[in-house]
């Protein structure tokens, strides 16, 4: 068979380690292949060879049967091969257009200066073609992450690749975005585009992939064609063993009411309330742009709210800023652990540190002693894999680093915790774990406030759900109540 892709007998090592030991891969012209694995299984790893951002220990790249050597990214893009990563790559102070045609803007042949007009016209081009309602002039850094994210797919789009990689692509999309994505790839298909499709959500691999393929711990451990094979048997081949609970949920204690929040307005957020009992994760559900995460950030001080009262234990929280929040104790874990939650430089001890210094210190001293006390009791509570407390945060996988980051406000004893996405970018067993982790703090009596764009999450977790579409929250239900019909048909707004 000619096929467009082969990468034959791929390593790297790092330091005498093998990360990736001797995988293949095979890629067809118009072909969507899965590629799975837990965090940690090398699947980066191996989209960073053939992108060239990493250099290979040993193995062969071929496009079209003509071996390649990538000595950076730009061979790579050259070569007609784009990568969308899960971590999002962008300048946060130009506008979309900008960094969609990053590096190559237009120039006037007359007037040899970046030609606007057309810049503006063709992004918006790329835009509309995608399905994707934003402004070509809009400041990236004002946009939403969804709405980065979505900037980053017209990126890829913009250059006429013949292989894309997507890693994580659905991760903070909506239903009905992920819906347009879905057709994108499908067009894509159809013009002859190879994809390579990188994500934990499994049920999208049975909608949008052609073949699926499974690293587990840097090996190749099996592939088959999607319609050969069902959820179950994907979760053995990259877990080696089955997992029967996805969402682990205990029967917990509801107490009394411990955060509320009373007509909050602010920005996009008007007139929304919330009440969080103990022992209850709270999930506030909308689409992409309905002001969930604004609505967090100005509960939390980091966003200025307008008007509106908010009560911790029956007494009333003035919260001008996010040092008050915590002060107040009250937790929010971000969206985008990365740049917002994590300091990847920092050891594990330093981040789990990071929200409870204050805590530690004995006069003019600290306490080093508690502090790696401490520190290594969440390491195992929370089953954070790593060497030590002494390991870069940035050498972890995203699970571990998503632990790290709960660790951080869990040290805290916070009364409550709020939850924006927080198994976004996790593999499955990690998300297992994760959601372990959050029912253990409400048999514990801890409150959880949580955002979730994943629908069966959001179902399977929560005690409670508050419905939010442009800007208000406009329904609620307990656990009993809520379908995923019914959360769409208030979250669209009908």
């Amino acid at each position: 068979m000619d096929y467009l892709l082969q990468m034959k007998n791929m390593r790297k090592d790092y330091a005498g380690v093998t990360v990736l030991s001797d995988v293949n891969l095979t890629l067809e012209k118009g072909e969507v292949l899965a590629l799975v694995g837990e965090n940690g299984a090398g699947k980066s790893t191996l989209m960073k060879l053939l992108s060239g951002s990493v250099m290979p220990t040993s193995g062969e790249i071929y496009i079209d049967g003509i071996q390649q050597h990538f000595k950076n990214p730009f061979d790579a893009i050259e070569m007609g091969i784009s990568t969308i990563y899960q971590e999002l790559n962008y300048y946060k102070d130009l506008t979309v257009a900008e960094n969609i045609y990053s590096g190559r803007l237009p120039v006037s042949k007359k007037l040899k200066k970046v030609d606007w007009k057309k810049l503006n016209s063709d992004a918006q081009q790329v835009l509309a073609a995608i399905g994707v309602d934003i402004s070509a002039t809009a400041v990236v850094n004002k946009l939403t992450v969804a709405e980065k994210q979505l900037v980053e797919i017209a990126k890829a789009v913009s250059r006429n690749n013949r292989i894309i990689i997507m890693d994580e692509p659905t991760a903070t999309l909506n239903t009905q975005e992920t819906d347009s994505l879905f057709q994108l790839i499908s067009r894509l298909k159809k013009n002859g585009v190879s994809i390579i499709f990188i994500s934990h959500r499994l049920e999208e691999l049975f909608i949008v992939a052609d073949r699926v393929m499974v690293l587990r711990d840097g090996k190749y451990i099996g592939e088959r064609a999607i319609r050969e094979i069902n959820r179950e048997e994907i979760i053995r081949m990259m877990v080696g063993r089955e997992i029967t609970n996805l969402y682990p949920r205990k029967v917990s204690h509801i107490g009394d009411t411990v955060f509320e929040a009373n007509n909050i307005c602010g920005g996009i957020v008007q007139d929304s309330s919330v009440v969080v009992r103990e022992g209850e994760i709270v999930s506030v559900f909308g689409l992409m742009g309905s002001g969930q995460t604004e609505f967090f950030e100005e509960l939390f001080g980091a966003r200025k709210m307008d008007s509106g009262e908010m009560k911790l234990d029956g007494k009333t929280l003035k919260i001008k800023s996010p040092a008050d929040a915590v002060a107040k104790n009250i937790a929010y874990v971000p969206p985008e652990r990365k740049t917002t939650g994590l300091c990847l430089a920092q050891t594990i001890h330093q981040n789990i540190l990071g929200a409870s210094i204050d805590r530690y210190k004995k006069g003019i001293a600290v306490d080093q002693k508690r502090e790696k006390a401490d520190v290594k009791t969440m390491i195992g509570k929370l089953a954070i894999k790593c060497q030590g407390a002494k390991t870069e945060v940035k050498a972890l996988s995203g699970g571990n680093q998503q632990k790290v980051l709960l660790a951080k406000w869990i040290l805290r004893t916070p009364r409550m915790i709020m939850i924006n996405e927080p198994t976004r970018g996790v593999d499955v067993e990690t998300k297992t774990e994760i959601y372990e982790i959050m029912d253990s703090l409400c048999q514990e009596g801890y409150s959880i406030l949580m955002i979730s764009s994943e629908m069966p999450e959001v179902l399977a977790l929560s005690d409670r759900i508050y419905v939010m579409c442009r800007g208000k929250i406009n329904a609620s239900f307990s656990r009993g109540e809520a379908t995923q019909d019914k959360l769409m048909e208030y979250a669209i707004g009908w």
